[in-house]
């Protein structure tokens, strides 16, 4: 009977092994999937046209997302939404220097850069216009989603306002010239690899509302000195990883957990400034790096 219900269960899953492992579908020079619920998602684009006007349809079906990196690093001037658009997966245009016009699209605008997707207020993606290196995202941004400014290599300054939540995993990660950002102060944490590899950010001013650093979350940042918040309850794994000119680091007394790496290969000549008694201390009485104390 085991037996019989195991092959049972194998032929009920076998038709979702088989459309996952299925090549993606092509028309009119898009590659593309089809969802359960009959809506085509563009996975790329075949073409050598640098300006494009998404199609409404492919192959008789609405197109109704845009899949996760689906125009990722290729050279378009402009691509123009199709009003049947409702969704789009993680950053469609990551590295993609593509102006992206929402044309009669009612889900998303677009503002100096930035793809933002009306309903939920969250920043899907930015391209850094031409002469630019700097942007102020607008108050209606509410959520920042991962990669949205992945590899924005011109980007000198960021800031976002007050209205910001939350920001995803690796959403500022190589931006190679970033040299300032400022964060909101209601944001709680920052996420896993938020940062990493911003060679040029020297320094930030992390918010006192975060309560948690995910982990390589600045790792390989160019990060001199860091002051982590009171408030702050844990860091995690290799968080200021390879973080070579990192030098002063102050840990609060309200944190509770700490990585054993979350700091592994910052300069050698860095000094922590812990508190007595604390799960900071306790972390630095293990670390190979010197410490300075201060009382409660």
């Amino acid at each position: 009977m085991k037996k019989i219900i195991c092959i049972i269960l194998a032929l009920l899953l076998l038709p979702a092994a088989v459309l996952a492992a299925a090549p993606a579908l092509e028309a009119e020079g898009y590659a593309y999937r089809v969802n359960p619920d009959g809506g085509a998602v563009i996975l790329g684009y075949l073409g050598e046209e640098t300006t494009l006007v998404l199609p409404g349809t492919l192959a008789g079906m609405p197109v109704t997302g845009l899949g996760e990196e689906a125009f990722a690093y290729q050279q378009l001037d402009s691509v123009t939404l199709p009003r049947s658009l409702e969704t789009m997966e993680i950053n469609p245009f990551l590295g993609c220097p593509a102006i992206v016009r929402p044309g009669e699209n009612l889900h998303y605008i677009a503002q100096d850069g930035a793809l933002v997707d009306t309903r939920t207020g969250t920043l899907v993606s930015f391209a850094l216009p031409k002469g630019q290196d700097s942007f102020q995202a607008p108050d209606s941004v509410l959520h920042i989603a991962p990669r949205a400014f992945y590899g924005a290599g011109g980007l000198k300054q960021a800031a976002l306002p007050a209205s910001v939540r939350s920001i995803g995993e690796q959403a500022f990660a190589e931006c190679t010239a970033l040299e300032s950002v400022t964060l909101p102060g209601g944001l709680t944490s920052i996420p896993e690899q938020a940062f990493l590899g911003c060679v040029i950010l020297k320094e930030i001013d992390i918010p006192a509302s975060v309560t948690h650093i995910g982990a390589w979350a600045f790792a390989k940042s160019g990060l001199q000195s860091v002051i982590l918040p009171e408030g702050l309850l844990s860091v995690g794994d290799w968080a200021f990883l390879r973080c070579n000119d990192l030098v002063g680091i102050s840990l609060p007394a309200s944190l509770k957990e700490i990585s054993d790496s979350a700091f592994d290969s910052v300069s050698p000549d860095a000094l922590f400034t812990v508190y007595e008694g604390s799960a900071g201390e306790a972390w630095a009485q293990d670390s190979p790096y010197n410490y300075q104390l201060e009382g409660l």
